[in-house]
């Protein structure tokens, strides 16, 4: 018996997860009908995204679409014409990856429990926007690292579980690895858990009422300070590994004070009351108790600063399953 090939619409932003997704679903002789997005950064992927799809092998989602001539959307969340648009395009099957999209429920009632996320985490824990960076300030992502495939609901992330798989942050504790991981999990799900789901071979798990927990987070949480202590930035730079966080002089304060930082360089002695200095190696800045000197990081450290030998051996076996 042959499986019925089915259309899809993409609600989707830039990443190795979501190229991943893509690509498997297209690999399996499903068709992807349109892509929408709210990052432009799809459009024209940055540098850095760019460079991490070429080194271990996925292609970025604006090549996916120009090579199977995909159109791409790009629109507001709450843009009241996506309803419509959406219910026009003669598709049988949605998917949210990566995406703080909220689908309406009338698009939610179309498609029913063929409207899936991708979500990366192990839910039930880490419900919600954010959830790798998130478990990562909290120092979790050992134990919730990972990402799950579930039916989507009006719910925030409630739906029934169709698969989840692990992926650990540590050892090497590098966002560029975890990605990496998060993607070739991600794979694996499509394969064996989303494709079979969709026809109907393999039955998706009703999460427990209350289970787990919705965690709010804040961009305040992801960036330095002047309110924030030198422990306080200390334990950051140790939970988020070979990262980099944002300077920002102060909370709320304008992106024009807000640059990439890998580490601390110095501490230089009490808060001086002195604006930032920022230099192309460095920035400088009070924080509660200390100034401080940071490193700034380069797209080009920050991709291959990682481990990349792992990151290419990760995408190998993953290519011989």
């Amino acid at each position: 018996m042959t499986t019925k090939k089915r259309q899809a619409i993409f609600f989707i932003e830039p990443g190795l997860v979501s190229s991943a997704v893509l690509s498997s679903w297209i690999r399996s002789g499903n068709q992807a009908v349109k892509l929408y997005v709210s990052n432009e950064n799809v459009l024209k992927p940055k540098k850095k995204q760019s460079l991490e799809a070429f080194l271990v092998g996925y292609s970025t989602l604006s090549t996916i679409a120009k090579l199977h001539s995909i159109p791409i959307v790009r629109t507001d969340i709450d843009k009241k014409e996506i309803a419509e648009d959406v219910l026009i395009t003669g598709a049988d099957t949605l998917f949210t990856v990566m995406t703080h999209f909220i689908i309406k429920p009338e698009v939610l009632n179309k498609f029913g429990p063929a409207a899936i996320n991708i979500h990366p985490a192990l839910l039930p824990a880490y419900k919600g926007p954010l959830p790798s960076q998130c478990m990562r300030i909290d120092g979790k992502a050992d134990e919730y690292g990972g990402v799950t495939a579930h039916v989507l609901t009006e719910g925030i992330d409630q739906g029934a579980i169709i698969m989840q798989l692990p992926a650990r942050w540590s050892p090497e504790r590098s966002p560029a690895v975890w990605s990496c991981r998060q993607a070739i999990a991600a794979q694996q799900i499509m394969v064996e858990g989303i494709l079979p789901y969709l026809a109907g071979t393999l039955k998706a798990e009703p999460q427990i009422a209350g289970s787990g927990f919705y965690r709010k987070s804040s961009q305040q949480e992801f960036q330095i300070t002047a309110d924030k202590t030198l422990e306080e930035v200390t334990l950051l730079f140790g939970r988020l590994g070979n990262d980099f966080l944002r300077v920002c002089h102060a909370p709320g304060e304008a992106s024009r004070l807000n640059y990439r930082v890998s580490k601390i360089r110095q501490k230089l002695g009490k808060p001086t009351q002195k604006p930032p200095k920022i230099g192309l190696l460095y920035a400088e800045m009070d924080l509660a108790d200390a100034r401080v000197v940071f490193n700034r990081r380069s797209v080009l450290k920050s991709t291959i600063g990682a481990p990349l030998f792992k990151i290419v051996w990760y995408r190998l076996c993953s290519l011989m399953r």
